[in-house]
């Protein structure tokens, strides 16, 4: 007989077995049925994800794709194989090799290892070109900066360089053996077009920023050091020549007038030169004073009118030919920026003299009387000179400043130059 305690311990083990049980099977039959289908919700989740993140990829990397089939060497093989070299051939020699030095061997088209798209359809063809060439290290680094600008596909697959031990007659020194190996791709999707270059190249970005210089790296030759220090330059001293005086080569030739005054008139006007008038009467209605520059073979013309308006007009000589200089209010005598450079006024032209007044270039006016609009009357401060017909210009005599001050009134006011100027004749 079971003891109640008994009885109580077993329904409890029996109860524990039949929770136990119930939770196994539904475990079994419910719950591992439900996580296996998540988990395969989850995994097919990721796969669309992925597959879209590739799509994306691939979008982006379209335009390089497109551009990598222009860089693709021409579809026709043959073809591509024959133009690669004649192309690599014309780089060779444009660096400078030494020409009867040059060999290609171009190789069969390679597939192996190429990846395969479907069955037997490579992605590319590889062409391969070994090439021995022998010249100095510049020569080679011009070669590599050509060759990478070139818009294809190819690379330089291995080089190697070896000094030469004795060179030939006529050779230059510092020569190397040099050999590469290159490689070229045409793709399975190359364009069929006549030309080893595309028609329409699409730059590629280089990698190197700013860009290089990289003639330099011949500076860092390994084989013979870096090249000599160019001889020291010798400082040439070149000996200024002396500016020719021209004040004694430029003659007053003749003056005349038109319409002159009566004489009564005439001796009012030159009293006034002479400092026995305040105003001057009727001028001439034209007068001129001719110079001639024998240094130069420069013929000068000075036209003054009856107000006291000036124009001075400059001409050079081709042969027996009279060509035009400039014309102006000043007259502009030696060389442009020289230290001989001149520039006078015309002030007054009477029976037989000119007078001028020389103009400070250096732009010192600081006692003359400027008028509204940059217009200034004459004024006396700067020297006045008068020159008799038939003198030279060293001749000249200086005009007193009283007599200077009164000839000041006789001339019409104009706009003062800027210096310096250009050309003979002063604007």
């Amino acid at each position: 007989m079971q003891t109640p305690r008994e009885r109580t311990l077993t329904m409890g083990l029996l109860l524990a077995i039949l929770v136990a049980g119930g939770g196994f099977v539904g475990y079994l039959v419910l719950w591992q049925p439900v996580e296996e289908r998540d988990d395969t919700i989850a995994e097919l989740r990721k796969g669309l994800e992925e597959g879209e993140e590739r799509l994306r990829q691939i979008d982006k990397d379209m335009p390089r794709f497109k551009q990598q089939i222009q860089r693709s060497l021409p579809a026709d093989v043959n073809m591509a194989r024959r133009e690669y070299e004649i192309k690599l051939n014309q780089l060779l020699r444009d660096s400078d090799f030494v020409a009867t030095s040059i060999i290609i061997d171009p190789r069969p088209a390679d597939t192996t290892n190429s990846p395969l798209l479907a069955k037997n359809k490579p992605i590319y063809s590889r062409l391969s070109f070994v090439v021995q060439v022998r010249g100095e290290l510049v020569n080679l680094t011009d070669f590599l900066a050509g060759f990478h600008k070139m818009h294809l596909l190819h690379q330089v697959k291995k080089i190697s360089m070896q000094q030469l031990a004795t060179t030939k007659a006529g050779e230059k020194e510092n020569q190397l053996d040099i050999n590469l190996t290159i490689e070229a791709l045409v793709l399975d999707v190359a364009e069929k077009r006549p030309t080893l270059l595309p028609s329409n190249v699409v730059s590629m970005r280089v990698l190197a920023e700013p860009d290089r210089e990289y003639g330099a790296i011949a500076g860092r030759d390994l084989f013979n050091g870096p090249p000599p220090p160019p001889p020291p330059t010798r400082e040439v001293r070149v000996e200024e020549k002396p500016e020719v005086d021209l004040t004694p080569f430029i003659r007053l030739t003749s003056i005349t007038h038109e319409d002159m005054p009566p004489p009564e008139e005439l001796n009012a006007l030159m009293a006034v030169a002479g400092g026995g008038a305040l105003f001057a009467p009727q001028r001439p209605a034209k007068s001129r004073a001719d110079l001639f520059d024998f240094y130069n073979r420069y013929d000068f013309s000075l036209e003054q009118d009856s107000k006291g308006g000036s124009i001075v007009s400059g001409y050079y000589y081709i042969g027996e030919k009279k060509k035009q200089l400039d014309k102006g209010q000043f007259l502009a005598i030696g060389e442009e920026d020289a230290k001989n450079r001149m520039f006078f006024r015309v002030v007054n032209i009477d029976t037989t003299d000119l007078i001028l007044q020389k103009l400070d270039t250096k732009g010192r006016r600081n006692a003359l009387g400027v008028v509204g609009g940059g217009l200034a009357a004459l004024q006396y401060q700067e020297p006045m000179y008068r020159w008799h017909v038939g003198d030279l210009l060293k001749d000249v005599t200086k005009v007193p400043p009283d007599e200077a001050r009164r000839l000041a009134k006789l001339v019409k006011p104009v706009e003062l130059p800027k210096f310096p100027q250009g050309g003979r004749v002063g604007r």
